[in-house]
């Protein structure tokens, strides 16, 4: 009896040991069930799998990224030219050499009765060619009054938009492979919801990154330009002068002539009933003097 005994609590403990590992592989199945049923679960996890991936973005990635320093240049210059129309042809000329454009242009005359004209130019460079560019427009001015030069630089700022888009972009790849291994309806519906957040921010980083290119690749320069001109009298003008200066004398003197005999008509024709009258008068006094004085000698 005792050796039989010795050989039952092995084959219980044996049992026992048997039984637990079973349950834990139920559980393990169970959990791994309920996770593969759950894509929303998985997109959440995928999500932060993904930030944490984009996190640690090495130098050597950033060099690749942006091989040089990005910088945004803008600048302002202000000249005085002699001849506006010449100095606007060699302008747009100048932009067109430096295969730039021009934006925005507007023209208007300084003052009112004065025939020297203002400009404001709003053009886009290269920014290779940005420093030519300002050198030569310089010279289409007489003088320069000002001269403007700002940059910014937006290297960090690119390559963080960089490394933000290409986690979106992992993110949608997750998700639209979530999409179509969903069998709910509800799970379909919520990956969809973040399938249009995530894809929102995409084009939106897209559209950052495109703007700050575009601003680092093209500086803008602004150009304001002021026609100034200095009429000096010459001896080739004097004959011109005094011949013009001789035919508005004399035409003034006609005009005077003209306005005095008007006056005189409208004064002669406004007042004639009364010097009729008046008239009247005269002649009867007259006639009656003559009348009594023929009329003394007589007698």
């Amino acid at each position: 009896m005792k050796q039989r005994k010795k050989t039952t609590w092995p084959g219980i403990g044996l049992v026992l040991i048997l039984f637990l590992a079973a349950c834990g592989a139920q559980n393990a199945k169970m959990e791994s069930a309920v996770s593969d049923a759950n894509p929303i679960r998985q997109a959440d996890n995928a999500q932060s799998a993904s930030s944490n991936e984009a996190k640690p973005f090495p130098s050597s990635e950033k060099t690749k990224a942006v091989s040089a320093t990005m910088m945004v240049y803008n600048a302002e210059l202000s000249l005085n030219v002699k001849d506006f129309a010449t100095a606007q042809k060699g302008l747009t000329a100048l932009v067109e050499k430096m295969d730039g454009y021009i934006v925005e242009a507007q023209s208007y005359t300084l003052g009112e009765g004065s025939s020297l004209l203002r400009g404001d130019f709003r053009a886009r460079i290269p920014s290779a060619h940005f420093n030519t560019f300002l050198e030569q427009a310089e010279k289409l001015g007489v003088n320069v009054t000002n001269r403007t030069i700002q940059g910014r630089d937006v290297t960090e700022e690119y390559v963080d938009l960089e490394a933000r888009l290409a986690s979106k972009q992992v993110m949608e790849n997750q998700l639209l492979g979530f999409m179509k291994k969903a069998q709910k309806t509800e799970d379909l519906l919520q990956i969809a919801r973040d399938l249009n957040n995530v894809q929102t921010e995409i084009e939106q980083l897209k559209g950052k990154i495109k703007y700050l290119k575009n601003q680092s690749d093209f500086a803008t320069v602004t150009i304001h330009m002021e026609e100034s001109k200095a009429v000096l009298p010459s001896l080739s003008d004097n004959p011109v002068s005094t011949w013009d200066k001789t035919k508005q004398q004399f035409m003034m003197s006609i005009k005077f002539v003209l306005e005095g005999a008007a006056t005189l008509f409208v004064f002669i024709v406004g007042t004639s009933p009364l010097l009729l009258v008046i008239g009247a008068i005269v002649a009867g006094i007259i006639y009656f003097k003559r009348r009594k004085k023929k009329n003394t000698e007589s007698l």
